[in-house]
């Protein structure tokens, strides 16, 4: 199980247009099926597959003529080579626009449960996938199920000042130097952000990508690895 779960870890690091990983353990004569995913890890009661060699048929049924979408891909991420060489990037699909990579700015570490944050330089491309304009930031990332999207947050803030200028209730003494002369307090605050260009969340089957309801009968664990409680 150990083995599976280092295993999983490298395989969501090292493949972005993963959401999820579907495995199976063995140990003697005992079979399990895991889920894993970037929210939780499900795992089932150990079941004897001589003995009960149905669900193992079953997995296997399933594995073998599932939708990628089923078996955790991310329909919204390609996979493409650039180039004569082995050069590999990938295609994210925002809204109506798709962006394709040109290199990593920041990556996530190899644990499993986390927001898997990855920082992307990419361009834009057109309806034949060639670029235009110029280089952007792409930020793909796993939100909380509480989370406020950055876009909105972003909004919001733009939207309090747009109201201020309207309403005039920043008195002239209070506002910080203008960055040009007759600007507003939203003018200038734009100066301190990027621009969000497109903002999406990812929809399987025209549905929002969550974590599905744990089934009936199911028992929680927390895991944690010993080490990480022991103290000198």
């Amino acid at each position: 199980e150990s083995k599976a779960l280092r295993a999983v870890g490298h395989i969501l690091y090292a493949d972005p247009c993963r959401r999820s990983v579907i495995a199976f353990t063995i140990e003697d004569h005992l079979m399990r099926f895991w889920y894993f995913s970037r929210s939780h890890v499900a795992v089932s009661a150990a079941f004897a597959y001589h003995t009960n060699p149905g669900l193992f048929i079953r997995f296997v049924i399933f594995m073998t003529f599932a939708p990628l979408e089923d078996l955790g891909y991310d329909p919204t991420v390609k996979r493409v080579r650039v180039g004569e060489e082995l050069n590999i990037q990938y295609r994210f699909t925002i809204g109506d626009k798709v962006y394709q990579t040109t290199g990593v700015i920041y990556e996530m570490n190899l644990d499993i449960v986390t927001r898997a944050t990855r920082v992307w330089e990419v361009v834009e491309l057109d309806s034949s996938f060639q670029p235009i304009g110029t280089h952007k930031v792409l930020k793909d990332v796993w939100l909380y199920f509480d989370a406020t999207p950055e876009s909105h947050i972003y909004n919001a803030i733009f939207a309090a000042l747009w109201q201020l200028d309207e309403d005039g209730t920043v008195a002239d003494s209070e506002r910080p130097p203008p960055l040009q002369p007759g600007s507003s307090l939203e003018e200038d605050a734009k100066h301190y952000f990027m621009t969000i260009v497109s903002d999406s969340v990812v929809s399987i089957n025209g549905q929002p990508d969550e974590a599905k309801e744990p089934p009936e009968g199911y028992v929680e664990f927390f895991y944690t690895e010993a080490e990480d409680n022991c103290y000198e």
